[in-house]
């Protein structure tokens, strides 16, 4: 015979189970040593932020609305999950651009000088991709400053293409 508690149970127990699920697929990842990519809110604008233990730099400032149905704010929600992905995945090691389906994208590279493993987002038709990338690399002040003072470039270039080292970067925002 079912009591009211088993009955309960048997009820809600999917419905628990599939809010834990959801709430699981909702927080950011967290690669070893706890980095991490969040979209927050700076100044009231999206902004996708990578976060270490010792620091955090805002990465991209999500201002555009030329993307219809993808606001800034669902922009930055969307780009921060493939950061993590990428860096969870171990395929972060640089940040470069290249194309896919016809259009422009910031991608990740495993190696200076190589092709894209994973796309992080698509750019606007009409967007410079040597531009984006700039912005991405200078969005701190001082940031690329303090790069010059190390023997490891965080920016280099290859066959016309730039590729912004990961490791550099994060240990630059690490000391910050």
């Amino acid at each position: 015979m079912l009591t009211k508690y088993k009955v309960f149970g048997l009820l809600f127990t999917p419905f628990l189970i599939s809010l834990g699920l959801v709430t699981s697929l909702n927080q950011p990842g967290q690669a070893q040593g706890g980095d991490q990519f969040l979209c927050v809110r700076e100044q009231g604008i999206p902004t996708t932020k990578f976060q270490t233990p010792n620091g955090s730099d805002p990465m991209i400032r999500w201002t555009s609305t030329r993307w219809g149905r993808w606001t800034p704010e669902a922009r930055c929600q969307e780009v921060s999950k493939q950061f993590q992905i990428a860096l969870d995945q171990g395929r972060l090691e640089h940040i470069t651009y290249g194309s896919s389906n016809g259009y422009n994208i910031i991608c990740a590279a495993q190696t200076a000088g190589g092709a894209c493993v994973q796309q992080i987002f698509t750019l606007a038709p009409g967007d410079d991709p040597n531009e984006v990338m700039a912005q991405i690399r200078d969005i701190k002040d001082g940031l690329s400053s303090a790069a010059l003072e190390q023997q490891r470039p965080l920016l280099s270039w290859y066959n016309g293409r730039p590729y912004i080292n990961f490791r550099v970067y994060r240990d630059l925002v690490n000391r910050n």
